[in-house]
């Protein structure tokens, strides 16, 4: 890079990932709340090394997300239950609502695929573990898969049913405190674990879904070269996204379409004084 290359200087702070003011031009580039570095290596990935079901036939088996011997959640069937359960070990959690007094417990909650798995949860939805209100004692923190009974006819009630989803979960590890996903069937009764991923760096964000050379769609800090911007797209590795700005947070448009990762050159010259860029997937 030549002598007239300019990177900028400062970081994201919450949702901006970059702003730097150079000959007079103030650009900020946002994208998801996660940060750009490394992205695809921090994602571990792990296929279950054949399908774990829990329901009548198998009453419950231990997950141990990180391979470090020490379980992290129990996945169980007791046969006094209507539906299999999943059970945080130690400080572990998963994401469930609490079901509403008198009943007690918890639902496990379907995530869809790209759904950030993060500390804030969606409205209703909050990490349920051992010291959650409002559970069995028999089973603490433990949330509800599903239920099934019958009546006149088979019937199945809870919000992970007849589908394949995503659990969030969040376990310790002698690293600290990491947020994953579990892929579970359940278009039967009860559930089926297909495989599971989780980011190595503490603390950080994941989508629902997310798999090693994904990562997290990110704007990486704008470097100016002879008179030339350059904005580089990182992340969610071979899908469309759309580069877009805006003079004012409104009336966005598209500069650049491309499959990610690319990186779009603008001349100086003719960017307006102040102009903001951000990154999103195409539908």
């Amino acid at each position: 890079m030549s002598s007239t290359c300019i990177a900028p200087v400062r970081r994201r702070i919450g949702r901006i990932l970059a702003v730097t003011a150079l000959l007079g031009l103030l650009i900020r580039l946002e994208a998801d709340p996660t940060p750009p570095s490394e992205p695809v290596l921090s994602i571990r990935y792990v296929e279950a090394p054949h399908p774990l079901p829990f329901n009548t036939n198998t009453f419950s088996y231990f997950l141990d997300l990180d391979g470090n011997a020490i379980v992290d959640f129990f996945m169980i069937f007791h046969p006094s239950d209507y539906g299999p359960r999943i059970q945080p070990n130690g400080r572990n959690s998963q994401a469930a609502v609490l079901a509403m007094p008198p009943d007690f417990g918890s639902w496990v909650t379907p995530f869809r695929n790209g759904e950030i798995i993060g500390s804030d949860l969606p409205e209703a939805i909050v990490w349920v573990d051992r010291d959650t209100p409002n559970h069995n004692p028999a089973f603490p923190g433990a949330s509800t898969l599903n239920a099934c009974a019958v009546t006149s006819e088979f019937v199945c009630i809870g919000l992970f049913t007849n589908m394949v989803a995503y659990m969030a979960v969040q376990f310790e590890s002698d690293s600290g405190r990491h947020f994953g996903w579990v892929r579970i069937d359940a278009r039967l009764p009860g559930g089926v674990v297909i495989d599971w991923a989780y980011d190595t760096r503490p603390g950080i964000p994941i989508r629902a879904g997310a798999m090693p050379g994904q990562g997290m769609l990110a704007l990486q800090p704008p470097v100016i070269c002879d008179g030339v911007l350059w904005l580089t797209v990182s992340g969610q590795l071979g899908k469309k996204v759309i580069l877009e700005k805006s003079e004012d947070f409104s009336g966005w448009r598209a500069v650049s379409t491309n499959i990610s990762p690319f990186q779009t050159g603008l001349l100086l010259a003719a960017e307006p004084l102040r102009a903001f860029f951000r990154a999103v997937e195409a539908e």
